[in-house]
């Protein structure tokens, strides 16, 4: 009976080892499942990791073609306005190039038209007689058979050569602060402030014609006063310039009294 017993028993326990074992076999094979299956979620993981880099570096590179692509529309627009501008310099400079041959031809013509005018004219006076259409400027004169520029104030059918012109022109205080040679020969220029010259002066008071000086003053309120020296003139360098004339007329009654020629010499005088 105890044989059998034990043969019971040694059955039962191989049973439980091979039970045991089948258990452990089990459990092995369903840790080697979980393990591959863990494998597999980490590359799951580790693959969507990447689609997901790769996807952000996609998103990067989107991003930098349209920075590229706005900055190539930036520049392409750039590029159209500098073309826009350049065709406006161009236009700008054909314009003005124009303008400058428009007024270079109309100086010409100008030119020409004065020289015809002024070949044979000693005074302003004439050419306003020969063409009364003569407007203000710079006109050539003949003195003594020499070419002379001045300046010509054409002006209600008068035509007066300027000697002197002063006012507000930018220039110095001491402006007309000049020595001898330079209020002989003049100075300045004929548009703006100047001094036609004691020479000139000589030369055109001393033709057979008599010569009339008229002197206009202004204020800054734009009150004018005039004063003519009738039969004014001029002698030469030898004596001094002296200054001759017949007398005085008024032609204002203006509060100066030294334009009405209380304070201008009535005899034969010298310039200072």
């Amino acid at each position: 009976m105890k044989t059998k017993t034990f043969k019971t028993e040694m059955e039962m326990a191989m049973i439980n080892s091979a039970q045991m074992e089948t258990a452990m076999v089990k459990t092995a094979q369903r840790k080697t499942v979980m393990a591959k299956t863990a494998q597999r979620k980490t590359v799951i993981v580790k693959t969507a990791q990447m689609e997901i880099a790769m996807v952000k570096t996609a998103q990067m590179e989107i991003t930098m073609v349209k920075t590229a692509q706005m900055e190539i529309a930036m520049v392409k627009t750039a590029q159209t306005e500098i073309a826009m501008v350049k065709t406006a310099q161009m236009g700008i400079l054909v314009v003005k190039t124009e303008t400058t041959i428009r007024k270079i031809k109309t100086a010409q013509t100008k030119m020409e038209i004065q020289t015809i005018k002024t070949a044979q004219t000693e005074s302003c006076s004439e050419i306003q007689k020969e063409d009364d259409s003569s407007a203000s400027g710079i006109y050539t004169l003949i003195l003594d058979g020499k070419q002379k520029e001045v300046y010509c104030e054409m002006k209600n059918g008068d035509g007066w050569t300027v000697l002197q012109r002063r006012g507000e022109f930018e220039n110095e205080e001491n402006y007309f602060y000049r020595n001898w040679e330079e209020y002989r020969d003049g100075f300045g220029e004929l548009e703006g402030e100047h001094w036609i010259g004691l020479e000139a002066m000589f030369e055109l008071t001393n033709q057979k014609k008599k010569v009339d000086l008229r002197f206009i003053l202004e204020d800054y309120e734009g009150n004018r006063t005039a004063v003519t020296l009738v039969e004014f003139r001029v002698a030469n360098e030898e004596s001094g310039y002296r200054l001759f004339y017949k007398g005085i007329i008024n032609h204002s009654r203006s509060k100066y009294p030294c334009w009405a020629g209380a304070c201008l010499p009535r005899a034969q005088s010298s310039l200072p």
